[in-house]
């Protein structure tokens, strides 16, 4: 194995929406880095980088070198909503973040984070990838780990245009890795977070998925080939290589970026079940502070969370009316805000009732 000269990222930059990325940074300080934890990234590829707006905890097993999305069928159905609301969105898979326990800076990636990396990549472009005629994404398997997704969802013909009139690309190959990590002591950045800004190099990717990495043991950051290969780094017989080689650096993380789409609400798999009076205090606080529904509607959390209240046609209308705004293409014609506002009228309405909060119209009446 002949590792090749490193390739210039794909991506020109990463713009990660602030509030976001914070949420995660602060969840993994407070957690003292103790384990490994991922995240999904969606956005949008514009202008040769990358514009994340979400990033996603989903159901996982964390330990300290690994963090493992869980398999189960509750699990499963959540990834699939995750998906699929991004997709009605007008947004796409376009990374992972990933926390490690406290390490020297310069041991970027151990080889399992570099094999959830490409993994993630590679379900990445299966959810890009169009449907074949069994209804599959082109290169799925038939109960492989994530036929479970919708995976066609973000080549849905109104997620494409959306995309498009928003100067948005449905393009993977620009696939990043958001590595947050602690600031060790010494070094000249503030804070005690900083994130950094990776892509895998393809042939990174071709060696994980034909399993001829491993980690040489207790020696994070190095990778070494499989028994009757031999390893040439820079035309020179090695027993090891930095895990350098394997990565691309985007070293533009400066642009910033505020994306539609709040982060208010309580993310899901933190330890913590998010229950019915957590719904009920967020919509009174946001009632009482007089924010628009529409304002708290376009909230990832919140949005994933009342997707298993909504029924399904009135939830997809909900994402439907939110994702110009998600994507900043908006309708003047009179038709569809009097068909935005019907549908967010109805959508609060039925969660209003589920939480026992009386419904907009009805304090309103009591007002007069």
């Amino acid at each position: 194995v002949v590792m090749k000269p490193l390739p210039v990222a794909l991506s020109s930059y990463v713009a990660i929406d602030g509030a976001a990325s914070r949420s995660f940074a602060n969840f993994v300080l407070e957690q003292e880095f103790t384990t490994m934890r991922i995240a999904q990234l969606y956005g949008r590829q514009v202008d040769g980088g990358v514009c994340v707006d979400v990033l996603y905890e989903p159901p996982q097993h964390c330990t300290a070198n690994s963090a493992k999305i869980l398999d189960t069928d509750e699990a499963q159905a959540e990834l699939h909503c995750a998906e699929s609301t991004a997709a009605m969105l007008g947004l796409q898979r376009v990374g992972v973040a990933i926390s490690h326990q406290v390490r020297e800076a310069e041991k970027l990636f151990t080889v399992s984070e570099l094999k959830q990396l490409c993994e993630q990549a590679a379900c990445a472009e299966l959810a890009s990838s169009p449907p074949s005629d069994t209804g599959q994404a082109s290169g799925g398997k038939p109960g492989g780990a994530s036929s479970n997704m919708n995976m066609a969802g973000s080549r849905s013909p109104r997620a494409v245009r959306l995309r498009k009139v928003a100067g948005g690309s449905g393009d993977c190959a620009r696939f990043v890795c958001v590595r947050f990590r602690a600031v060790l002591e010494g070094e000249k950045i503030e804070g005690d977070v900083t994130a950094e800004s990776y892509e895998p190099t393809t042939q990174c990717k071709q060696l994980m998925s034909r399993g001829l990495l491993r980690e040489p043991q207790g020696q994070p950051g190095l990778a070494e080939v499989t028994e009757g290969l031999q390893l040439k780094v820079e035309g020179k017989p090695a027993a090891t290589v930095d895990t350098f080689f394997l990565v691309s650096r985007i070293h533009d993380m400066s642009k910033p970026y505020t994306s539609p789409l709040r982060s208010a609400f309580h993310a899901p798999n933190r330890g913590t079940s998010i229950r019915k009076l957590h719904l009920k205090q967020f919509l009174q606080r946001n009632r009482e502070s007089s924010v628009p529904f529409a304002n708290v509607a376009a909230d990832w959390n919140f949005l994933l969370h009342v997707a298993a209240i909504l029924p399904p046609h009135e939830y997809a209308a909900l994402c439907a009316v939110l994702a110009p705004r998600v994507l900043g293409v908006y309708s003047s014609t009179v038709g569809n805000r009097a068909t935005t506002a019907a549908t967010l009228a109805r959508c609060e309405d039925i969660l209003c009732q589920h939480v026992g909060l009386p419904p907009p119209d009805a304090l309103r009446r009591k007002s007069k």
